[in-house]
């Protein structure tokens, strides 16, 4: 997900348990979780995994997955993960590396404050606080979103009393000081967040990591100590990271697509409700091309080859779901004390074309670096200029 620059604010998660891959009333045999988001532009479901999705990925299938029924979910984690970082060594000097790091800062919370909130408002719920009253509402009775998933009819045993466990921030495995401690409070929000101190460089509401890093290597070339290094302190050898570039992907590196040679038939067959090829270019440089198919036509659900009864069940409830979402409202609730939210990219946010807007999802057939040659022009865009006329051809009496 790539959001409004600058990207400042909360995003609220949510993998909840849904009834939404039902395909008749007593199919209850599998899991359907549920991917939902709470942003300042965006509040609701975005997706649910199919059950095959865990099943295919098992070494035992006798063993139980999450999309068995019964099975639950702890929760949510996060870390940051394939970090591009250059590093320099010197024959001279066999015990020290110098390494350049992407840019990185973290926003304070307000104006004033010494402190960045990493995550808060952990909460989970009985099926009483979201399925039963969804499964009703999919199933033609009354929808009221504000009555489901109240923050404080959630559990959270572990987090009671007042206690907190700081504990250092690390890169490569090793203590990198950047001037902040990580704390983890059991107060009603349990917020896990950075403390700053006075050595941290913060200017502007925001956090700035260190760029470069100086790291000690033992004979086995494995490093045993990081610190930050300041630009005035790189030795001579190494100054050259001053002006050195990360290295950037190559396009066929990040590049997702579906079309071409990569089509397969659950792509054409029965095929999109709108052939016209709509893209969007992310707050990342990054673009996405989509069409427009209805929900039961869609490439994933090809798999499961529903039957007719199957597809007009799963389409109506769905259809149904859209129109419950017309009336806005968010399904989870921000507790009080939690930053502002952030904004999700307005790229990522889809308008359905004229008579598709219920019952009717965008599927993404492409990702990459450069504009697909699919794309309808955007909208708004002039027609093309005409061709200049051709002078007439002269030609002798």
């Amino acid at each position: 997900v790539t959001f409004q620059r600058p990207a400042d604010g909360m995003l609220g998660v949510g993998q909840l348990r849904t009834p939404f891959g039902q395909t008749s009333d007593d199919d209850t045999k599998y899991n359907a979780w549920t991917l939902v988001l709470d942003a300042q532009n965006f509040a609701g479901p975005v997706y649910y995994t199919l059950p095959q999705h865990w099943q295919d990925y098992k070494w035992d299938p006798s063993l139980p997955d999450f999309s068995t029924a019964g099975m639950t979910s702890n929760g949510n984690g996060f870390e940051w993960n394939t970090m591009e970082v250059l590093a320099l060594s010197h024959m001279d000097y066999p015990d020290t590396q110098y390494i350049k790091l992407p840019r990185m800062a973290f926003p304070l919370d307000r104006p004033g404050a010494n402190t960045t909130m990493l995550m808060a408002g952990f909460r989970s719920w009985t099926e009483g606080a979201l399925y039963g009253p969804l499964q009703a509402a999919l199933n033609g009775s009354e929808w009221d979103e504000s009555s489901v998933l109240q923050y404080d009819d959630g559990q959270i045993d572990p987090c009671s009393g007042e206690q907190d466990e700081p504990s250092d921030l690390s890169f490569m495995n090793l203590p990198f000081g950047i001037g902040a401690t990580r704390r983890n409070q059991r107060t009603r929000l349990c917020p896990a967040y950075l403390q700053w101190g006075s050595s941290a460089n913060c200017t502007g509401g925001w956090c700035h990591v260190p760029e470069y890093a100086r790291v000690s290597v033992n004979a086995a070339g494995k490093p045993t100590f990081i610190s930050p290094a300041r630009t005035a302190s790189l030795p001579s050898w190494a100054r050259s990271l001053l002006t050195a570039s990360l290295p950037a992907k190559p396009a066929d590196n990040i590049r997702y697509s579906a079309l071409g040679s990569s089509t397969g038939t659950c792509f054409s067959n029965p095929g999109p409700a709108d052939p016209k090829m709509y893209c969007t270019r992310t707050a990342s440089g990054t673009w996405i091309s989509y069409r427009w198919y209805r929900f039961v036509d869609q490439p994933a659900l090809q798999r499961l080859k529903l039957t007719a009864g199957q597809q007009q069940y799963m389409q109506s409830r769905v259809e149904r779901l859209h129109a419950m979402l017309e009336s806005g409202g968010r399904w989870l609730k921000t507790p009080e004390g939690m930053p502002q939210l952030a904004t999700i990219d307005p790229a990522l946010l889809t308008t359905p074309p004229p008579g598709l807007s219920r019952g009717y999802v965008p599927v993404a057939l492409y990702e990459g670096a450069e504009r697909h040659a699919d794309c309808a022009a955007p909208s708004g865009s002039p027609p093309p200029k005409p061709p200049p006329p051709t002078p007439p051809t002269l030609r002798p009496n």
